[in-house]
């Protein structure tokens, strides 16, 4: 399974409230989140990305230096209702786990077609960056095109 392309929805991104304040969602109304929003108590969403419909072999990658992160993919086929993602078992979701006590890269393969439009949902974050403990993100999904 190679990767060749992606759709990038965190780069190199700096875990502060201020940062997740400027890209981040509310998941109910869609309105951006409050200016006292806390990544560390609370979770966000992403903008909707539209996906290639010949993308195939999906793969939900993090890569976190010095925090922890929780993403879970939502896809939606109108860029309106949205669901999480669950992998062919039905139960499990399209999810990553990021915890630098376990690994600085978490994937997850999805085993499932995905509609035409997705974004992330991101939060709780376990910390946040300070001056001399900068913690980033990075978060993509990698895909083929068939």
């Amino acid at each position: 399974m190679a990767s060749a392309h992606h759709i990038s929805f965190l780069e190199d991104f700096e875990i502060t409230n201020e940062n997740f304040r400027k890209i981040l969602f509310n998941e109910s109304d869609g309105l951006p989140v409050a200016e006292t929003f806390d990544i560390t108590a609370g979770e966000g969403v992403t903008e909707a990305k539209l996906l290639s419909s010949k993308s195939i072999e999906h793969v939900l990658a993090g890569v976190c230096l010095g925090c922890t992160l929780r993403v879970i993919l939502q896809i939606s086929p109108d860029g309106k209702n949205w669901t999480d993602c669950l992998l062919s078992d039905g139960t499990t979701q399209c999810l990553v786990d990021c915890d630098p006590a376990v690994s600085d890269c978490a994937v997850s393969i999805v085993d499932v077609p995905l509609l035409q439009y997705v974004r992330i949902k991101i939060g709780p974050a376990g910390s946040l960056s300070e001056p001399n403990d900068i913690k980033r993100c990075s978060v993509r999904l990698h895909f083929t095109l068939n």
